[in-house]
């Protein structure tokens, strides 16, 4: 054993003259002793993460400055560890603070980079940082800008070997910093390199590489074009069904199909043109034909343009918003607008069940304890945008009723495009009467529903007066506070619109179907059923009748049959459907006789 360990230790007493010949052209590169290793690690006691070669350990500087230690195992060859221990200085690359020769195993202290790594942000939990577009942009960039900094600007091209996001940490301020340098190669600018033992991970690794073992700057270009389809559909480079990222976006790319593997979270119609870019920038990078991709210097260049694109739309987009925010806060508007630190913070802390809707995408949940809902319009700036914001906002500023959901705020600036935040309700009618609530909370009375139907009569017919029109008001738009409250909101009306008598008649019929399932328990979708079986008689659900006492059941089939009938011009209006729920509601069960109902039907009727 002695033999063998004399040479090991000679061969790292050889290392540390080369390390410490660095220090003669950076002097920030120290060699540290063993046994400082240990008070810095506080004896090797937090491990931040291990690899197929090392152990990475926290640890602390004598200055307080925070640092990581990555110890290398015994078996680690002495190439490795010197190809390990570049003295870059890019602000992109995780900087060499040190070395430690002198134990078993060689040691490389480098500066401790605060907000994990890459993977972490966008598969994890951690929430450390907001994953914006802009977020993943310049996280693009910076990776690009220290591959360029490797391949470029040294005497030598330095291949990293090993791109992928658990390599990629995060900074303060979200800035990137290109790690893990273990199997990188030194290049000579006239030769190529060649190895029989191809490291590098799955889905990353470039698969002419794998087949030929050939080393060229190319083989960094690849993975980090799977690197930067990750980031834009924040899918895995190879997932746990073994499904390579590479190839399904290539292949839907053929299809034509590849905007649908965007990350829906950042999927605009502001935005599809750039990550339509971005896809075309990721497919020249990871090409099967080595020749046929870009040198990363080309790729930087082409994101600077993409970005340089999108900053100067951006800007257009944002002028015009403050020529709207300046118009709407000399009308009075004022009160509404708030501010993109009030509105992230809201959508942050909804749940998050997204929802696409007609004008963009709905984030809905409650936050403190209110129920809301988020709308990210997804409009471009043009002059029918300015139109139906303005209206948006006249509108919603005269809304006063306790059954429609109130607009809260809007942010005219925020990155994602214009945002609105509701007021919302904590259970859809639609999950009490189809969904796992009406199962856990019945029985749902018949004096409820009616309650329950009053109060949506009464919204619409209060944004009817308003002017407001939308034929698609559905069971999933009339909100609940729970279960067996009555205090309905109307929600999901959209923009305002001119009144119409056409689309009036169309939304009647859309709240009559409500009405129906309200009380048959049965989906109806109107204007087709109506088309289709005009005059058939309403069946009321039999659960409301067995087992309940309801004494309004004949008044509601005869009022709902006239509501349904097929001559639109005989329906009555929202303010007379209110009124006459109403009406049912309170008649004295005393006189409900068999003659009373027929006067009273014949008094609708003629009403």
């Amino acid at each position: 054993m002695g033999d063998w360990y004399d040479k090991l230790s000679q061969s790292f007493r050889d290392t540390a003259k080369e390390v410490l010949a660095k220090t003669d052209i950076d002097p920030n590169v120290r060699c540290f002793p063993k046994r400082q290793m240990k008070r810095i690690t506080n004896n090797y006691s937090t491990t931040l993460g291990r690899g197929g070669f090392s152990v990475v350990y926290k640890g602390r500087l004598d200055d307080g400055r925070s640092v990581a230690v990555k110890q290398y195992n015994w078996r680690t060859q002495k190439k490795e560890f010197t190809k390990d221990d570049h003295t870059c200085s890019h602000k992109n690359i995780v900087r060499l603070l040190g070395c430690c020769v002198e134990a078993a195993a060689p040691i490389l202290v480098t500066e401790f980079v605060p907000n994990g790594n890459l993977s972490d942000l966008l598969h994890g939990n951690s929430g450390l940082l907001p994953v914006t577009l802009e977020t993943r942009l310049q996280i693009a960039l910076d990776v690009a800008e220290a591959l360029v900094y490797m391949h470029c600007s040294q005497s030598y091209p330095i291949l990293h070997g090993d791109v992928k996001p658990s390599n990629i940490l995060l900074g303060d301020k979200g800035v990137a910093k290109l790690c893990d340098f273990g199997i990188s190669r030194l290049l000579s600018m006239d030769s190529d390199e060649y190895t029989g033992f191809v490291i590098g991970s799955k889905g990353y690794v470039d698969p002419v590489f794998c087949q030929t073992g050939r080393l060229s700057q190319k083989c960094d270009v690849y993975s980090f074009g799977v690197v930067l389809l990750e980031l834009f559909t924040r899918k895995k480079g190879i997932d746990d069904m073994k499904v390579c990222l590479a190839e399904i976006f290539a292949c839907a790319s053929r299809k034509g199909d590849e905007h649908k593997l965007f990350d829906m979270d950042i999927v605009t119609n502001e935005n599809m043109e750039f990550l339509q870019g971005i896809g075309r920038v990721a497919l020249e990078c990871i090409k099967f034909e080595v020749e046929e991709r870009p040198e990363m210097r080309l790729v930087l260049e082409q994101l600077l343009s993409l970005k340089r694109s999108r900053d100067k739309s951006i800007h257009e987009m944002l002028v015009v918003r403050k020529e709207i925010e300046v118009f709407l806060r000399g009308c009075g508007f004022g009160r509404f607008i708030l501010s993109k630190e009030s509105v992230d913070d809201l959508i942050c802390n909804l749940k998050i069940v997204l929802k696409e809707c007609a004008s963009g995408k709905a984030y809905i949940g409650k936050s403190r304890g209110t129920p809301l809902m988020a709308i990210k319009m997804s409009t471009a700036v043009t002059e029918k945008w300015k139109d139906m914001l303005g209206n948006e906002i006249a509108v919603q500023s005269r809304i006063k009723h306790m059954n429609v959901a109130k607009l809260i705020g809007y942010c005219l600036d925020h990155s994602d495009g214009t945002v609105f935040i509701y007021e919302y309700g904590a259970i859809s009618l639609y999950d009490v009467l189809f969904g796992d609530a009406g199962k856990i909370y019945r029985p749902f009375t018949c004096d409820l529903r009616l309650k329950i139907a009053i109060g949506a009569a009464e919204g619409i017919a209060h944004l009817h007066s308003l002017g407001v029109v939308n034929g698609d008001v559905s069971i999933n738009d009339i909100l609940l506070d729970h279960v067996s409250s009555s205090l309905v909101k109307i929600a999901g009306y959209g923009t305002s619109g001119l009144p119409d008598i056409d689309k009036a008649l169309d939304s009647l019929e859309t709240v009559l179907g409500l009405f129906s399932s309200l009380f048959t328990w049965k989906k109806v979708s109107l204007p087709h059923d109506l088309k289709s079986e005009p005059d058939k008689p309403v069946l009321l659900h039999q659960e409301a009748i067995r087992g309940r006492r309801c004494n309004h059941l004949e008044m509601i089939k005869g009022f709902a049959s006239r509501c349904l009938t097929s001559e639109a011009t005989k329906r009555p209006s929202m303010v007379e459907v209110a009124k006459h729920l109403n009406f049912i509601l309170i008649f004295p069960e005393r006189r409900k006789t068999c003659h009373d109902l027929a006067i009273y039907q014949s008094r609708m009727l003629s009403d």
